[in-house]
């Protein structure tokens, strides 16, 4: 009796957990410039998103980054990091997250905007299945 019981239980909890997942997409962009690339990795459900932009140097001396302005989507998001180093992968990453907001969208394109150093490139992110 209580095998059964547990049996139920589990069914019902695994039944959840699935009607759970199936809310929540996750989607990635990526794209790249002559010295930068980047990405953005999101998890979508409903009317909440959870995600992060992360820009990666692919230049030559990165310890020499020292004025960093990062613009996405014409000011969506953007980021200051004056004086703020890329990390030993020569990344740099920030979040998005927000509740009770407009999602991304999976047919859009992003544009990330960054000017470094007296240089300025821009990097269309696309998704990626």
């Amino acid at each position: 009796m209580k095998s059964s019981k547990f049996i139920g239980l589990l069914f019902c909890v695994s039944t959840f957990m699935l009607l759970v997942g199936c809310n929540q997409k996750v989607l990635s962009f990526k794209g790249e410039s002559e010295n930068w690339i980047g990405s953005y990795k999101t998890q979508i459900s409903e009317d909440s998103e959870d995600g992060a932009y992360v820009v990666k140097y692919k230049g030559e001396n990165p310890e020499k980054i020292k004025v960093l302005n990062i613009v996405i989507n014409d000011g969506e998001s953007d980021f200051n990091g004056d004086g703020k180093a890329l990390d030993e992968n020569n990344e740099l990453s920030f979040p998005k997250k927000c509740t009770d907001c407009l999602t991304t969208r999976e047919d859009k394109e992003m544009i990330i905007d960054i000017k470094w150093d007296g240089h300025h490139e821009n990097i269309t992110l696309e998704k990626k299945d």
